[in-house]
């Protein structure tokens, strides 16, 4: 069986140019999916490539956009803002829009909900959404243990003041369409818990199948 593949395009975004990955992009329905943020993103990435590729099953394509700092991006994530990524996401899914000509949907992965709400969508799907306090919590624990005298220093990662303090009162935001939000799986550990990343194909072909039924569901009404 071939295994679908991603074809690479570039996005205008704060003055500069970040890598998106597509799937199935020629699909009447699109998805935008905004992956989980810094550390989590490592362990959840190989997921957001399998539901990219388990959503073509349903006849469904799926952009996935680096946001500046991370990723293939050229800039440095200590440069980087909460607004500056919630412009990044509104660009992509503009983007996306102008290639397929219609609305994408949007999905997020935990801290991607933080941002998702900005872009111009049909609906929105979150899995497992964050608060940014959420995810600044095990970031600072892993300072305090490493001992780090840097107060920038976030388990690697070198946050400005303001991105920090837009973290720390960031809350997922209601969107101006349908939304959806799906818990993290009962029968399992959360992926972003183990001790490193690993592969999921379980997880990622029952989200697949959560979203395309969530389209399908607003696609109706």
């Amino acid at each position: 069986m071939t295994v679908p593949t991603a074809v690479p395009y570039l996005y205008q975004t704060g003055g500069g140019e970040e890598l998106i990955l597509r799937f199935g992009e020629s699909y009447t329905s699109q998805v935008v999916l905004i992956e989980a943020l810094f550390e989590e993103r490592n362990f959840l990435r190989r997921i957001a490539m399998q539901v990219g590729r388990a959503l073509q099953s349903y006849d469904i394509g799926c952009s996935i956009p680096d946001m500046p700092g991370t990723g293939e991006s050229l800039i440095d994530v200590a440069d980087v803002t909460l607004p500056g990524w919630q412009s990044a996401v509104a660009d992509a899914a503009r983007f996306v829009e102008q290639k397929s000509g219609t609305l994408p949907f949007m999905a997020a992965l935990r801290g991607g909900a933080l941002i998702d709400h900005t872009a111009s969508a049909k609906a929105w799907w979150r899995f497992a959404p964050a608060s940014g306090a959420e995810l600044l919590r095990p970031m600072r624990q892993a300072r305090r243990i490493r001992g780090a005298a840097d107060q920038q220093d976030h388990a690697g990662y070198r946050l400005n003041e303001a991105m920090v303090a837009a973290l720390d009162a960031a809350m997922p935001q209601s969107p101006t369409g349908p939304l959806r939000q799906t818990p993290v799986r009962p029968d399992g550990i959360a992926p972003w818990r183990l001790a490193e990343p690993g592969d999921d194909q379980a997880l990622a072909n029952a989200l697949a199948d959560d979203l395309a039924q969530w389209i399908a569901t607003c696609a109706a009404s």
